[in-house]
């Protein structure tokens, strides 16, 4: 079929007015038995209209006959198609009743849709849009973003070096442990607790030594039980395992402000250029990394946000 259509369509069958009127008459018996029904006059013309006129997508190859003369310019065919199309849907408008004139209706309203759909597609590409610059570089939307994740933990706290045990309790632990730092935990302080990591070998075997314990983390319910944990921590510092009833030899305990792992890496990195630069202070607050080359307030606090503050702070 596809071969027939070309070369029915790039032959000049304006040449050939009764062999065409033949072929649609064939066309349209053939359709009548596929459909079982009978086209009236009317219903074959709407048929034999182009898609965006009609919902059918048959030829009526007369169509393309309006003369005995081959087309003056044929580049402009498209043009005058449209013009013909649009007036034998107006004529059948105009003289279409009940069910026919619906269906008219129908497919004259698609075509009206799709014409200022294309109206608008041809429109688009000739505006004058230019990208507009972001209101924000990018390195600082990114810190954002890192300051956003960061506030997300500002109710957790990290516990090191806590022997680890299988089928332990963890959440008996960090009470445990809260008793051992002098501040009293209930379950309603504690929303989550947990060892974060790869679960590491836990005894010596073929594989090799035992494995360093994983961090605990404890999501607390209130801002100011995690302070009290933090405190108490900085005042006890050196505070040990022993006596807390957990298995395992003693070990010091370690309790933190939980970090994401970009500023853990951060924090790394600063304590190493304070060993090596000989600084005196390092430490977080809130989720916030801070550097003091010197004790006293007349030294100056640095805040460190990027490995590019690292180098401002540290290289000075």
């Amino acid at each position: 079929m596809p071969r027939i259509m070309y070369i029915l369509r790039t032959s000049p069958t304006w040449m050939f007015h009764d062999d065409v009127a033949k072929l649609d008459d064939t066309l349209k018996l053939a359709l009548e038995s596929i459909l079982n029904v009978h086209l009236n006059e009317a219903q074959w013309t709407q048929a034999a209209l182009p898609i965006p006129f009609a919902a059918e997508a048959f030829v009526k190859w007369s169509s393309f006959c309006q003369g005995t003369e081959p087309p003056s310019n044929p580049a402009t065919q498209r043009g005058w198609d449209d013009i013909l199309c649009k007036k034998v849907v107006a004529d059948l408008l105009s003289e279409a009743i009940g069910s026919d004139l619906a269906r008219l209706k129908a497919a004259s309203r698609a075509f009206h849709r799709e014409h200022r759909l294309r109206s608008t597609a041809e429109a688009v590409p000739s505006l004058d849009l230019k990208a507009q610059e972001p209101k924000l570089p990018l390195s600082k939307l990114r810190l954002e973003l890192s300051d956003r994740d960061q506030e997300l933990l500002l109710n957790d706290i990290e516990i090191s070096s806590v022997p680890e045990s299988h089928g332990e309790n963890v959440m008996h632990l960090v009470t445990t442990l809260g008793q051992k730092l002098g501040v009293e935990l209930t379950e309603h302080d504690i929303v989550d607790a947990m060892r974060v990591g790869r679960a590491p070998q836990l005894e010596e075997g073929v594989h090799g030594p035992a494995a360093r314990p994983r961090p605990l983390v404890e999501r607390l319910a209130r801002r100011a039980v995690r302070d009290r944990l933090l405190q108490a921590a900085r005042v006890r510092r050196g505070i040990t395992t022993e006596g807390a009833g957990i298995p395992g030899r003693t070990c010091r305990l370690y309790v933190n402000e939980r970090l994401t792992p970009q500023n853990r890496r951060l924090l790394y990195k600063a304590r190493e250029l304070k060993q090596q630069y000989s600084w005196r202070y390092v430490w977080t607050r809130d989720g916030k990394i801070f550097a003091r080359q010197q004790a006293g307030t007349s030294s100056p606090r640095y805040r460190i946000r990027t490995e590019v503050d690292l180098e401002r702070v540290f290289g000075r």
